[in-house]
């Protein structure tokens, strides 16, 4: 759903697009999760508490403020479970750079992904 600009759909501006952005990256959703090391949206199709690089990826593409963007840069940084690549999934709930972290290993898609802007 936040990624509804980047597809072009519509702009980050628009009003509808806004609030569906606060409430994808709010606890309202249940599968946005929070923790020490990080804090983002995950899927059904992961497991319960882990948050989708994807995601982070694609808040960053859309953010408003360069601040956001750089945020979610350092955030894919940080998690990559020392592999300087990107996972699918991470749990944010534990200290960041612990291969155990992650799930369903690295893809090319995902650091594609995080090269765009």
């Amino acid at each position: 759903m936040i990624s509804i600009p980047y597809i072009g759909y519509t702009t980050s501006s628009d009003p509808i697009y806004q609030n569906t952005r606060k409430f994808a990256l709010s606890k309202e959703n249940p599968y946005y999760y929070e923790g020490k090391a990080a804090k983002g949206i995950g899927s059904p199709h992961t497991p319960p508490d882990y948050i989708w690089h994807m995601a982070l990826s694609m808040q960053g593409l859309t953010a408003v403020t360069s601040e956001e963007t750089l945020a979610m840069i350092n955030l894919l940084e940080t998690t990559d479970a020392d592999t300087a690549s990107c996972m699918k999934a991470f749990m944010p709930t534990i200290r960041q750079r612990i291969p155990a972290v992650g799930s369903h290993g690295r893809t090319v898609y995902l650091q594609s992904l995080f090269t765009r802007r």
